[in-house]
């Protein structure tokens, strides 16, 4: 391969020829004008495929966090609606515990006063009770009952607006850390592009290589042009230069 190290042009009036050229002849290796190596075509490739892997991935990741965050907002906000001041128990938890409550001071009602009743019949084989004392007791039994009941209902309606309060709290916080389910799929987004910038390095390097001829043949043109102006400036008088490429 011959390689020019110095041309000169000179006008003749109609065009430019070549005057003088200097050059030598080189057998060996060409690294320079030959693009990319194999070697760096194939991590090019492999990093251009982990990119599209790492955006699909981010992409399935968004997706998924998405339904995951609208499911968390979509239960959280009625509860969050409903303010601080909400039942929490359900109507069917509420009935059945307002049943339980009802049926147990009941039950108790009867056994005392069937106790109390066993009482006065036993005393009654001797002496006869006053139907104002029978009917005294029977008031109280009832009266002891029905405040028993008011206060267990009671009971259960406090710990109904304290378990709403409770679940209202809980709801709150669960909106306000909803957001983080994305530091994931940010993760995710992040390596993606950190994949993608590395894939367009090696795929800029990789141009580079394979256009280096052109810079070089560029490089060279200039030169060319350099020595021919020179002849042209010789040939109208002017001082003339020298080009080594």
């Amino acid at each position: 391969m011959r390689i020019y190290t110095k041309v000169e042009y000179i006008w003749n009036g109609t065009n430019y020829v070549l005057d003088k050229s200097e050059y030598y002849d080189y057998n060996g290796d060409v690294d320079l004008l030959c693009g990319a190596t194999q070697q760096q075509k194939d991590i090019a490739n492999q990093q251009e495929n982990f990119m599209n892997q790492m955006q699909q991935q981010a992409s399935t990741v968004f997706g998924n966090t998405s339904q995951v965050f609208q499911s968390l907002v979509n239960t959280f906000t009625p509860t969050v609606q409903a303010g601080p001041n909400q039942q929490g128990f359900s109507p069917a938890e509420l009935a059945a515990m307002n049943s339980k409550a009802i049926t147990q001071v009941g039950q108790g009602y009867k056994n005392a006063k069937a106790a109390v009743g066993n009482a006065e019949a036993a005393v009654g084989g001797n002496v006869a009770l006053p139907n104002g004392a029978q009917v005294g007791t029977d008031v109280t039994l009832a009266s002891n009952a029905a405040n028993e009941t008011s206060s267990e209902l009671n009971q259960i309606t406090q710990e109904n607006y304290a378990t709403g309060r409770t679940n209202y709290e809980n709801a709150v916080k669960g909106l306000e850390s909803a957001p983080s389910v994305f530091n994931t799929a940010s993760t995710a987004g992040n390596a993606a592009t950190s994949s993608g910038e590395a894939a367009a390095s090696s795929a800029n390097q990789v141009a580079q290589e394979n256009n280096s001829w052109v810079n070089a043949t560029i490089g060279a043109l200039g030169g060319i042009a350099g020595a021919a102006t020179g002849g042209f400036m010789k040939n109208l008088g002017g001082k003339q230069g020298s080009s080594n490429v």
